[in-house]
């Protein structure tokens, strides 16, 4: 049998997970429609009080964006898609992190071992969930991994704040964050970095591509998770455990 998530044919995790992604990618969509579609009404009513009111001898003819900033308490579209668009990105990575330990716990019964939690960390350290990963047969920390979680940790102590070069370089707009292209040439596209102090922008080809390569590697992990635990022969699995008892001793 092959892995096929469509006929049932993976972990137990992994249905948890996608129940789990399917959600944030919910959220996000019915989010963003919903605050544009707020938005608009909010300038609306703010663009009618000023007609209600408007004397030329007396007003501008701009101070309905003043009515819509009243309304919005300051809080203007491009900032609350960058919070939803950062709690979207901490969403799923925690959503992945999760699945790495489930995953790893179901595996791990099936070839009769249990990992030693400590009383004050229910879940093992991140090197930890890596090299068990990585004894059953996957690389669950990728280049591009290290780079989206270095980013959800930037989101969540810093605020996203970008507050060194290095941290510009590596978060700025370009290739290395964002998806973008040339639609002529193909070559990776390079615009004006952010300044350091700002915050990292989060567009939302970045938020799309954060879900789907995590997606991707939940996928790719899934194979050797439900393979070892509802598929493995015996010798498999005391060769799992003999490498995993041999690298803890």
């Amino acid at each position: 049998m092959s892995w096929n998530p469509e006929k049932g044919l993976a972990s137990r995790s992994f249905d948890e997970w996608r129940a789990v992604e399917r959600d944030i990618r919910t959220y996000l969509r019915l989010s963003l429609g919903w605050s544009e579609r707020g938005y608009e009404e909010l300038w609306s009513q703010a663009e009618s009080e000023l007609t209600a009111i408007f004397d030329p001898y007396v007003h501008s003819g701009d101070e309905h964006v003043g009515f819509f900033d009243d309304k919005v308490e300051g809080l203007w579209p491009s900032d609350y898609q960058w919070i939803l668009h950062a709690s979207v990105v901490k969403e799923a990575v925690s959503a992945f992190e999760v699945y790495l330990e489930k995953g790893m716990d179901e595996a791990l019964h099936r070839v009769g071992l249990d990992l030693t939690r400590k009383p004050n960390r229910p879940s093992p350290d991140w090197k930890i969930l890596v090299a068990i990963h990585k004894a059953f047969g996957s690389d669950v920390e990728t280049e591009r991994v290290k780079h989206i979680r270095a980013l959800r940790h930037m989101l969540v102590h810093q605020r996203g704040e970008l507050r060194t070069a290095e941290m510009r370089d590596r978060f700025a707009e370009g290739p290395r964050a964002y998806p973008f292209t040339h639609r002529e040439t193909g070559e990776p596209v390079t615009v004006e970095a952010d300044y350091v102090g700002a915050q990292v922008q989060l567009q939302p080809a970045t938020v799309e591509a954060v879900l789907n390569d995590l997606a991707a590697v939940v996928h790719e992990t899934d194979r050797r998770v439900w393979h070892i635990a509802w598929n493995a022969d015996l010798a498999e699995l005391e060769a799992i455990s003999r490498s995993l008892t041999s690298d803890a001793s």
